[in-house]
């Protein structure tokens, strides 16, 4: 059950809008600063006659109705009749056992003798979480939000997006596991977002070429989450599939390919892919492909002049690139 002392104190209660800062590198105008309102994300424990059943993330706004709507939706209670009362009150972070400064949100909902009965049958039979929050869980420390802020990369800094977003080539060196598929990916996603072309069928906006398919398919998963807001379409191809499958993959047209290099020319020799309209070519792990033989220029001899190539290459990787 949720701390009581956590509920004895007057914390402030969570605004339900938080203002935030943020920057956009726009291609023509340099560093845009623009303030946005968005809204504001606190812990919340749902306790049903004193036992906390569900803890989660969501807005402060109409707790009450959530309840409501919880409780209908996982079956806790059969009609609203069942609740006879909602209490909504602020938790203080420090009492919690939270992050400082995040105070949490207790909404203790009381209901009939009968769900109850029911609820604690189903919770003895299960354990973890659910789609909608942590369940059989005693406290706020579930949610797992004291986590350690990300090292400082330095190399951070020095990433010219100015130049990435007008176009223009750039070569990034840099050791394995320092966010690199950031650095090109996200400024190369907003470029594409700001030119809102949509690609017609066959044709790619985005090309990276990767040496493996194991890397390839996690580029091309950051590729989906980091452009899942601008809803950028995003596909993977690489060889020991089907060739059909690869096919279907890109006869739609996409923002963004990821692709090992064999299974390219074989899609561009059988003129499944149309490479014209090509914006953005990314070689990731450019040396690695040079060692295994891969023709990468076969690829760029179909790419129109002018292009844009973000060569990437691993620094502990350089003396063997070196020596092609």
């Amino acid at each position: 059950m949720t701390d009581a002392s956590a509920c004895s104190m007057t914390p402030s209660t969570p605004a339900a809008l938080t203002t935030c800062e943020v920057r956009f590198h726009h291609a023509e105008r340099a560093v845009v600063a623009q303030s946005r309102v968005l809204a504001n994300e606190v812990p919340i424990a749902l306790v049903f006659n004193g036992i906390s059943h569900a803890v989660m993330m969501g807005t402060p706004l109409d707790l009450e109705d959530f309840a409501i709507g919880f409780a209908l939706s996982e079956g806790i209670i059969d009609h609203a009749s069942d609740c006879y009362g909602i209490d909504v009150r602020p938790v203080d972070a420090a009492a919690a056992g939270l992050p400082a400064g995040m105070n949490g949100m207790q909404v203790q909902v009381d209901i009939s003798s009968r769900c109850f009965a029911r609820l604690k049958d189903h919770r003895r039979s299960i354990s973890g979480r659910t789609g909608c929050g942590v369940c059989g869980v005693e406290s706020f420390a579930a949610l797992d939000l004291s986590f350690d802020a990300l090292p400082a990369r330095d190399w951070v800094s020095q990433v010219d997006l100015p130049t990435v977003l007008t176009g223009r080539d750039l070569l990034g060196i840099a050791q394995t596991g320092t966010g690199k598929t950031a650095a090109f990916m996200l400024p190369s996603l907003q470029r594409l977002h700001a030119a809102r072309r949509i690609p017609k069928p066959q044709q790619i906006r985005m090309l990276v070429l990767a040496p493996t398919r194991e890397l390839a398919s996690q580029i091309a998963a950051s590729a989906e989450a980091y452009g899942k807001q601008l809803r950028t379409s995003v596909g993977v191809i690489f060889g020991g599939t089907a060739p059909n499958k690869s096919v279907r993959t890109v006869a739609r047209g996409l923002d963004v390919l990821v692709a090992t290099p064999g299974r390219l020319l074989d899609l561009v020799e059988q003129r499944a892919i149309n490479l014209s309209e090509l914006e953005i070519l990314v070689l990731d792990e450019a040396d690695q492909m040079l060692d295994r033989g891969a023709d990468a220029t076969g690829v760029v001899e179909h790419d129109r002049a002018e292009r844009s190539v973000i060569d990437r290459i691993n620094d502990h990787d350089w003396r063997s690139a070196d020596r092609h």
